[in-house]
């Protein structure tokens, strides 16, 4: 049974390309500590109050996309965006630089479904392949 309440429609709010989003499916979404909302897709997309800050997925470096671009994300606790991608690895953006990393670095696959950060930074990696852990120096 669905039940439906008035009061409940205040307190939903939509955003979508008519609002500044970028075109496409919504793969994966990441809250950072200072409030912003990470959203990945065909690229990722960070919203900042009424600011949107877009990277394509050739400005993060992905050289390969079967379906969906980047299907995880997840923040570090060092304040790095962690974004995972259908088929071509893992991406970290300190701020200013996407680094890639894939299988020749460690991954398990270059799939990447989920990404989850650990208590003490660590950051997990699920795959079609199994998972990995990136240890931060």
């Amino acid at each position: 049974m669905v039940h439906t309440h008035s009061t409940y429609a205040t307190a939903w709010a939509s955003r979508g390309e008519g609002h500044g989003l970028t075109e496409g499916p919504i793969g994966a979404l990441a809250i950072a500590p200072d409030g912003s909302v990470w959203i990945g897709g065909d690229g990722v997309s960070r919203l900042d109050g009424d600011v949107w800050t877009h990277f394509s997925l050739d400005e993060m470096g992905v050289t390969d996309v079967r379906d969906y671009g980047v299907m995880s994300l997840a923040v570090g606790l060092d304040g790095a965006v962690w974004a995972g991608t259908d088929v071509s690895g893992a991406f970290r953006y300190d701020g200013e630089t996407w680094t890639a990393f894939d299988e020749r670095d460690g991954l398990a696959d270059d799939s990447v479904f989920s990404i989850a950060v650990a208590a003490d930074g660590a950051v997990w990696f699920g795959t079609e392949n199994g998972i990995s852990r990136y240890s931060p120096e």
